[in-house]
């Protein structure tokens, strides 16, 4: 879990730089981050960005519909339940900040929070779960969403499955196995407007309470002995977590050392 920390706080010290410079992603997941051998976390691919007056703010600027629809907010999907975009008071960067919380759920789990093979009606069905716009309880609890047994995400688990998941992770650490749930609701918030921003991302306690990067030379010796066929990597290994950020960089990599 700390590691997985680690990854995410690089990501979002990147996006609140870029948000700083009044610019928005639009297209930030996992395709989206690199990592050198030094694992510093690289944000790419600016193909979607846009900048935003630094005064004006991002009034009637994009309500197209772009970005990866796993990875889009309710707001982009203008006609689901839970949106309360207009057409031009969006602001950009809280779909990166939705984007974001994707992104660390895959990290964790490995499959999409909203998403099915059907994604476009998947996302709606599990966007109807969410505490809407119309709720003026925060933080947001997202409650039926959490404890839905009955659908399915992609592969044979419910929400319900990943809520357990991700806290089984999260013993021991601030909130007793609830403080991560509590970031992604949070950056779930269908209230676009009072969706947190990446300054209150990165002060959450379950941010705060991460414990220092890995040292990059762990990583080097665990290629390695992958690479020569001593090694298995595991989702506790630092190699086996650059693996979950881009699913069949191992069958890559041993076809190249071949």
């Amino acid at each position: 879990m700390d590691q997985k920390c680690g990854y995410f706080v690089q990501l979002m010290n990147g996006i609140d730089y870029i948000h700083d410079k009044s610019t928005s992603h639009r297209d930030i997941k996992p395709d989206n981050i690199m990592l050198d051998r030094w694992l510093t976390l690289k944000i790419g691919d600016f193909g979607f960005a846009r900048a935003g007056d630094e005064t004006k703010g991002f009034r009637s600027v994009l309500v197209t519909k772009l970005g990866t629809p796993e990875y889009r907010s309710p707001d982009i999907y203008i006609d689901t339940p839970g949106s309360n975009v207009g057409g031009t008071d969006h602001d950009p960067r809280a779909q990166d900040i939705w984007a974001c919380g994707v992104t660390l759920f895959v990290l964790l789990c490995r499959c999409y929070p909203f998403g099915r093979k059907d994604s476009r009606k998947g996302c709606r069905t599990f966007f109807t779960m969410l505490d809407t716009d119309k709720d003026d309880n925060y933080p947001p609890k997202h409650a039926k969403y959490w404890s839905t047994t009955e659908h399915y995400l992609m592969g044979n688990v419910t929400p319900g499955d990943m809520r357990a998941i991700i806290q089984s992770q999260e013993q021991g650490s601030p909130g007793g196995g609830t403080a991560c749930i509590d970031l992604l609701n949070r950056m779930w918030d269908c209230r676009t407007k009072r969706r947190v921003t990446c300054k209150q991302v990165l002060q959450h306690p379950w941010i705060t309470q991460c414990s220092p990067p890995a040292n990059p030379r762990e990583v080097e010796d665990e290629l390695k002995n992958f690479l020569a066929g001593k090694f298995k990597p595991t989702d506790r290994s630092l190699l086996g977590q650059m693996f979950t950020l881009k699913p069949g960089t191992d069958r890559m990599l041993l076809e190249e050392h071949r």
